[in-house]
Order: C-alpha cells, then sequence, then structure tokens
C-alpha cells in the first residue's frame, strides 16, 4: 500500500511541478507586459522633457547643457524600452512552450498581478507546504519501508509444516499426521532485516529532507515577495 501511495504522490508532484512552472512563466509574461508599458510611457514622457528643455535653451532660460542632458534621458529610456520589449517576447516564448503552443502563436493574457495583502500569510503557507506532493510521497515510502520491516522481522520465526497420510491396515484407513518446526539457531533473517532497518533509516531521511526543502522554498519566495511588495509601495506613493 505504502508504495502505491508513493507513487501516486509522486504523480502529483510531477503535476505540482509542471502547474508550478506554468504559473511562473504566465505571471513573467504578465510582468514583463506591464514593465513594457511603464517603459512606453517613461519614454513619452523623456521626449516631452527633451521638448522643454529644447524650448528653454532656445530662449536662453536653461544652458545648453540641459538640452544634451534631456537627449541622454531620452537615449537612455528608449534602451530601457527595448530591454523591457525583449523581455516580453522571452517571456512570451517561454510560456507557448511550457503549455505546447507554437513559438508564432499570438498571445493574449488576461489577469493581472496580484495586489498586495492576497497572499496568504506565512504559516497558512508552511503548513501547507507540509502536504505537497513529494512530502507525501516521502511520507508513504516510509510506511512502505516499515511494512517491510514487519515482514522481515516475522520471517525470523520457523513457520510450522503440517503433513498427513493415509493408510490400510487390516481393512481399516489410518489416518495419521504430523507438525513439524524447523529451530533456525544461527539464520534468524537477519540479512533482510538489516538491509529493511537501513532501507526505513533512509526513508526518514529522505523524508526529512523534504520537508526541510518544502520550508526553505516556502520561506524563501515569501521573503521575496516581502520585499517586492515594499519595493511597489515606495513607487507607488514615492514615484508615480
Amino acid at each position: 500500500v505504502g508504495k502505491v501511495e508513493a507513487a501516486q504522490a509522486g504523480a502529483l508532484e510531477v503535476e505540482r511541478g509542471i502547474l508550478a512552472a506554468v504559473s511562473e512563466a504566465f505571471f513573467d509574461a504578465i510582468l514583463a507586459a506591464e514593465r513594457l508599458r511603464l517603459a512606453e510611457g517613461n519614454t513619452l514622457l523623456v521626449q516631452e522633457l527633451l521638448e522643454i528643455s529644447r524650448v528653454r535653451v532656445d530662449r536662453g532660460a536653461s544652458p545648453p547643457l540641459e538640452l544634451n542632458a534631456s537627449r541622454i534621458r531620452l537615449a537612455l529610456a528608449r534602451g530601457q524600452e527595448a530591454e523591457a520589449r525583449s523581455a516580453k517576447a522571452r517571456t512570451g516564448l517561454v510560456l507557448l512552450s511550457l503549455i505546447g503552443l507554437d513559438p508564432g502563436s499570438a498571445l493574449e493574457l488576461e489577469g493581472g498581478i496580484p495586489a498586495i495583502g492576497d497572499v496568504p500569510g506565512l504559516d497558512f503557507l508552511l503548513e501547507q507546504a507540509s502536504r505537497r506532493p513529494d512530502v507525501a510521497a516521502a511520507q508513504a515510502d516510509v510506511r512502505a519501508a516499515e511494512g517491510e520491516l514487519r515482514v522481515a522481522d516475522a520471517e525470523r520465526f520457523p513457520s510450522p509444516v503440517v503433513g498427513g497420510a493415509v493408510a490400510q491396515d487390516e481393512g481399516d484407513s489410518i489416518v495419521s499426521g504430523n507438525l513439524s518446526i524447523g529451530l533456525p539457531l544461527f539464520q534468524r533473517n537477519q540479512g533482510v532485516r538489516q538491509r529493511t532497518r537501513a532501507a526505513l533509516q533512509r526513508s526518514h531521511e529522505e523524508l526529512a529532507s523534504a520537508q526541510i526543502e518544502a520550508e526553505r522554498e516556502v520561506r524563501d519566495l515569501f521573503a521575496e515577495y516581502v520585499k517586492a511588495s515594499e519595493t511597489l509601495t515606495y513607487y507607488d506613493e514615492g514615484v508615480v
């Protein structure tokens, strides 16, 4: 039963990995599209500032250095816009490949980046991480190893052998039976028991490793989310 559960959990882990990869690629594409929109808006803004600087210089209200500085800012803004456009194309290709569509297919994204506060708290996420399929698969491996050890321990005891016979004696039928039990003085299934104990120890270590890795991944991603949220808040309040 444990091996069947481990195989089922392993299949769910593969599915989880695929869904996670597609979700990450989707939000990367959404983010790239948003960055391109901001970059295009920034380019338009810098172009307007360049025209203002040109008028000011022409009227003698500013030195020519201001116009040159505006031209440099416009060049930088166009470079950022080109990088953002390239990132959008790149993330789109990744998403298309993951969902099995032709790289030349048109890609229209619906949805947006989750608002700050829509993500559950860290304690809830850690609780959910303890139920991940990879952790469940490791737990099933432990149960399977425990079952194999119980079988190996049981086989150290001798198994009785029952026999019987029917004979004829002066016309009478005589039925006899026998029961034999071996006495394993030296061979008590030691080798198999040692191997199953070692396998059980490995399965416990793999379970602990899977639990630690799941918690580490959740904590790292949550810390990255908090950092991004703080940056976005600062950008909204201090820049936009």
